[in-house]
């Protein structure tokens, strides 16, 4: 069984050496588990950057670099890895955006690398997060819980279908990524009364 999860966890990390042309989300599950693309609160996007990690409690810093984010996590390639539970320092960077953060190690593949989860994000990070994920995007998405929790049902308090659907067209633009909580903004300003 530990030969089939190594096995895996290389499998995995080969994949994302060799991506497709340009950035793409990465949807399927961790090396071993079976079950996390429905665990997975946000879509992940392959990328190639540098990672600055230490443990919040002191320690010497780390250099490794990062092959997928999300708004909720990341994926570090590192030779030495921190245990399960460490919680980090972190300071990434792609495509010119440096992004500071705290996280939590939650998977960690010794010799290959470790899944780390957001824990602390000042708001001014937030926005860089996004800024970065939005340079790694090429398709316009809706970011958020995945295919399995699209409906077509439409969202109680729309009275104007058509307005809504304009304004979520006007949303992208200018954007490329559109969040649940942003989704709902839009729409529910889409149905106000023209002034």
């Amino acid at each position: 069984m530990l030969f089939d999860e190594t096995s895996e966890g290389a499998t995995y990390l080969s994949s994302l050496k060799h991506p497709a042309t340009g950035a793409a989300p990465v949807r399927g599950s961790s090396p071993g588990d079976r079950s996390g693309a429905e665990r997975r609160r946000s879509i992940r996007y392959q990328c190639q950057g540098s990672a600055q990690l230490r443990e919040i409690n002191g320690g010497p810093t780390t250099w490794a670099r990062f092959t997928d984010i999300s708004q909720h996590g990341c994926y570090v390639e590192a030779p030495a890895t921190y245990p399960v539970g460490s919680m980090l320092a972190l300071t990434m960077e792609v495509n010119g955006v440096r992004v500071e953060t705290r996280g939590e190690v939650r998977v960690t593949y010794p010799n290959l690398g470790m899944g780390i989860f957001f824990t602390t994000m000042a708001d001014e990070e937030r926005e860089r997060l996004h800024a970065l994920i939005r340079s790694l995007s090429r398709l316009s998405v809706i970011a958020g819980g995945g295919a399995s929790r699209v409906s077509t049902a439409t969202p109680s308090g729309v009275t104007n279908p058509a307005a809504a659907v304009q304004a979520i067209a006007n949303f992208f633009e200018d954007r490329q990524i559109l969040s649940r909580d942003e989704f709902f903004r839009v729409l529910r300003k889409s149905q106000e009364p023209a002034k």
